[in-house]
């Protein structure tokens, strides 16, 4: 009995941390700057991810682009991490990824993100649990 209840919090746990989350972060990019944020995305954003889905870290991301600038966002950033314990480390880990690069993070134009865009509102989502 106690191996079985043993196993059963052991898979309760794995359950738990296999919990994939998801991080939708919406922009809207400052008139006629949407170009240039997307350069910027091009090259700090999609490559930190690509990087940091070959060491787990990462699930997978995305880049949308909403056509109608009407809206209230043009700019969708989507990344999805394994587990909530590596979300909540998830500023330590890019962190560490853009020390590695020389100078850091790469501003075409010479803008930062703050001068391309806003953030206007993140969410972050996970998967329902089994029952």
């Amino acid at each position: 009995m106690k191996w079985f209840l043993t196993l059963a919090l052991g898979l309760a746990f794995q359950l738990a941390q296999a919990q994939h989350v998801y991080n939708y972060v919406y922009v809207k990019t400052l008139p006629g700057r949407q170009a240039q944020y997307l350069r910027f995305i091009q090259a700090n954003w999609a490559p930190a991810r690509q990087a940091l889905t070959a060491t787990g870290d990462v699930v997978s991301s995305q880049v949308l682009v909403n056509p109608d600038s009407t809206q209230f966002w043009d700019v969708l950033l989507i990344t999805v991490y394994p587990n909530p314990t590596i979300f909540a480390k998830r500023e330590e880990i890019f962190r560490a990824y853009f020390s590695t690069q020389n100078g850091g993070p790469v501003l075409p134009d010479g803008l930062k993100p703050r001068e391309l865009g806003v953030v206007l509102r993140e969410e972050n989502l996970t998967e329902p649990q089994p029952n």
